[in-house]
C-alpha cells in the first residue's frame, strides 16, 4: 500500500485529535487546577494516555489483525480438511488461536478502563472541574475515529495504473 495525500492528511488529523488534543486538553485542565496532587494526576493520565494510545497504535492492533487472519485461514483449513489427525491439530490450534485473539481484544477495553481509573482515583478533589475538560476529549476522540475510518477507507495500490496521488 501507498500512502496519498489524502490517507496521509486523514492519518495526520486522526491523530490530531485521538491524541494531541486530548493531551493538550488535559495539560490545560492541569495548569489551571489550584490542588497540587491533581496537577500531578492529571499530568500522569496525560502520560499514561499517550502511552496507552501508543501500544495500542504499534502493538495490539496489529496483533488482533493477525490473530484474525489466522483465525480464518484456520477456519477454511477445517472446513477442507478431510484428515481425522489433521483435523483434531487444526481444531486444538483455532481454539489457541481463538483464545488468545479474545485476550488481546480485552486488553483494549481493561487499559482503557485502568487508564480512566487512574485518573478518576487522581483528580478526585477537581472532578467537577474536570468533567468538562474529559467531555472535550470525549468529543476529539470521536472526531479522531472518524478521521480514522476515512484513512481506512482510502486504499491505493503501489500497482494501481495511473499516478492519481489524491487516493
Amino acid at each position: 500500500m501507498k500512502y496519498t495525500k489524502k490517507k496521509l492528511a486523514y492519518f495526520m488529523l486522526e491523530t490530531l485529535f485521538s491524541l494531541v488534543v486530548p493531551v493538550v486538553l488535559t495539560v490545560h485542565e492541569c495548569m489551571t487546577c489550584s490542588s497540587a496532587r491533581v496537577r500531578i494526576g492529571v499530568f500522569g493520565a496525560a502520560v499514561a494516555l499517550i502511552a496507552y494510545y501508543a501500544v495500542k497504535r504499534l502493538f495490539i492492533d496489529k496483533r488482533i489483525a493477525e490473530l484474525k487472519g489466522k483465525i480464518v485461514h484456520l477456519k477454511s483449513e477445517l472446513i477442507i480438511e478431510t484428515d481425522a489427525a489433521k483435523i483434531v491439530n487444526i481444531e486444538k490450534a483455532l481454539g489457541r488461536a481463538q483464545a488468545l485473539e479474545v485476550v488481546t481484544s480485552s486488553i483494549v477495553p481493561i487499559g482503557l478502563l485502568a487508564v480512566f481509573f487512574f485518573v478518576a482515583k487522581s483528580v478526585e478533589a477537581g472532578l467537577a472541574n474536570f468533567a468538562g475538560t474529559v467531555g472535550f476529549i470525549l468529543l476529539s476522540a470521536v472526531v479522531g475515529s472518524v478521521f480514522a475510518v476515512l484513512n481506512a477507507l482510502t486504499v491505493a495500490s503501489k500497482n494501481r495504473s495511473g499516478n492519481n496521488e489524491n487516493g
